[in-house]
Order: structure tokens, then sequence, then C-alpha cells
């Protein structure tokens, strides 16, 4: 499955449970994450989506770590079903991610 398979995956699942679904770029920071995840109730996570199996760069990790340490979720994704577990957790729907 290429990235842009699971980017799509991933946004269709993202809109069944009524998030938005926003795509990123930001010209001046190079490795910033692909997607904003907004959840109903508010809850934002920035998603790297990878291929199965694909690697971050070693900007795109340090991208991931910087928004963690600021309290902000930020996940790499490359499985539309982890994402599904994960998002029903992200909206108070189910266990834990």
């Amino acid at each position: 499955m290429l990235e842009k398979e699971v980017e799509k995956k991933c946004g269709d699942i993202a809109k069944r449970y009524g998030c938005l679904w926003l795509k990123w770029s930001s010209p001046s920071q190079r490795g910033v994450p692909d997607r904003i995840l907004i959840c109903p109730g508010g809850r934002v996570v920035f998603i790297e989506v990878k291929r199965p199996g694909g690697k971050l760069t070693a900007l795109q990790g340090s991208w991931l770590r910087k928004l963690n340490r600021q309290g902000v979720l930020a996940r790499c994704v490359d499985d539309p079903a982890v994402f599904e577990a994960c998002l029903q957790h992200w909206c108070g729907v189910a266990g834990t991610c």
C-alpha cells in the first residue's frame, strides 16, 4: 500500500468519526507532520503518514518529539486499522492508544 492510500483511508475513517482531517504544510519549516486531526470535542493530533513499514526521517522524528514535549499529541501512522483504534481513543469512544 502506498503512503497516499494510507492517507486516503485514514482520512475516510476520520471523517466517519466526525473529525476534521486537514493537510498541513509549512513552507518555512521542513519535516512537519502531514496532517492535523481535529476530533469532536477539540482534541488535536498532528499526524505523520507513512506507507506500511515506512520510516520517519530524522527531521520528521524530531518534529514529532518537539510537538509531544509541548504537550501536543503527535503520532506517526502507517496502518489505517491502528489509526482507527487510536482515533476511537482520541475521540473518547474506546480504550487507550
